[in-house]
């Protein structure tokens, strides 16, 4: 007997299989809003309430202003995952759905997406259009957390050099006898 073409159509779509992760790479939570803590990866924001608590922490905020049907979006996504990581504690990573949070990109002037925005205690220091690659993004981060810190140029210069930010590196090295 012949099955109808909705029904054919029907048994296919019972058949199909999401995609599988190897036991490795599984996240607990996946394809949930993630908690409050950073540790897996960027909050993605619920409300406009949700956002506003990100912007009174003071670690920098950045933002990725995204939607589901946006191809360039979903190419930024894992490098925005990466960084995330990468700036664990350091910086809060938020995604924010423009479809669903049309109030808050309308607040920042969003127009194209991907849309990255970096605020430090709730200004923007820092903005791109666009897909970003990973050192860009890690850039524009770490320049966030420095002014957030307060670290200036003579500081960045240390590091720089592997001195790092600490109390004994503000001493100046001595002249060298015999000038």
């Amino acid at each position: 007997m012949a099955k109808s073409k909705a029904a054919r159509n029907a048994s296919k779509k019972k058949k199909k299989k999401k995609p599988t992760r190897s036991a490795g790479s599984a996240r607990p939570g996946a394809g949930r809003a993630a908690p409050e803590r950073q540790s897996d990866g960027p909050v993605h924001i619920k409300s406009v309430a949700h956002f506003e608590q990100y912007l009174e922490r003071p670690e920098p905020a950045v933002v990725d202003f995204w939607a589901t049907w946006c191809v360039p979006c979903k190419m930024m996504a894992p490098i925005f995952e990466r960084v995330s990581r990468q700036f664990k504690g350091q910086a809060n990573f938020l995604k924010v759905n423009t479809e669903e949070l049309g109030a808050i990109s309308n607040s920042f002037g969003i127009r194209s997406i991907p849309t990255m925005v970096i605020l430090v205690n709730g200004d923007v220091v820092d903005s791109h259009v666009g897909v970003v690659a990973d050192g860009s993004l890690v850039k524009m981060t770490q320049r966030a957390i420095d002014k957030a810190q307060g670290v200036g140029f003579t500081d960045k210069l240390k590091r720089f050099f592997g001195k790092g930010k600490t109390a004994d590196t503000t001493q100046e090295t001595p002249a060298e006898e015999g000038d």
